[in-house]
């Protein structure tokens, strides 16, 4: 797991001083992790965070599936794909792909856990010190407001280096 990923506390509001500092909030990148990072706290609250075991079952299904059902073109493409990435097909199935396979089963997890919430005329739910409030949106798919969320990365290395990336990113 990513230690930046892990240095994500929800609950707590994130104080910054350095002029060049950016709102996390403004970051469409930060939003995703934070999204993954509310998804996992839902399942551990009320779900079931996936098994390694079925995280590896569901990425070799995915490798088997490329190696045998796909046609050149998709073939070439995937090469392009690991050549642009930096990484070897090993690197690819063993570590990049297991970790995206574990964030798409946390997010499907989660979608249903919300769903059958909503089925119960919950939208709304809490986490922490936080209030996560949902509703269905206009594709069938339950989406989570982050707005009323505050955040705090714990790990100060993460959160400067996160600062000067947005910042470079942004611009000051």
């Amino acid at each position: 797991m990513l230690p930046f990923f892990g240095g994500i506390k929800v609950g707590v509001i994130i104080e910054q001083e350095d002029k060049r500092y950016v709102p996390l909030s403004s970051s469409t990148a930060f939003r995703k992790v934070l999204l993954g990072k509310v998804e996992e706290l839902i399942l551990l609250e009320y779900g079931e965070i996936p098994t390694e075991e079925e995280i590896r079952h569901v990425t070799e299904q995915q490798e088997d599936m490329l190696r045998h059902d796909t046609d050149e073109e998709a073939a070439a493409f995937h090469k392009e794909y690991l050549s642009a990435l930096g990484l070897t097909e090993e690197e690819y199935w063993a570590e990049f792909k297991t970790m995206e396979t574990r964030r798409f089963l946390i997010r499907l997890r989660a979608q249903e856990v919300l769903r059958i919430k909503m089925e119960q005329g919950i939208h709304e739910l809490q986490i922490g010190d936080s209030d996560i409030q949902f509703e269905m949106d206009e594709n069938n798919s339950v989406e989570i407001d982050l707005s009323n969320i505050e955040v705090q990365i714990i790990d100060e290395e993460y959160r400067d280096l996160l600062a000067n990336i947005l910042t470079n990113i942004v611009g000051k």
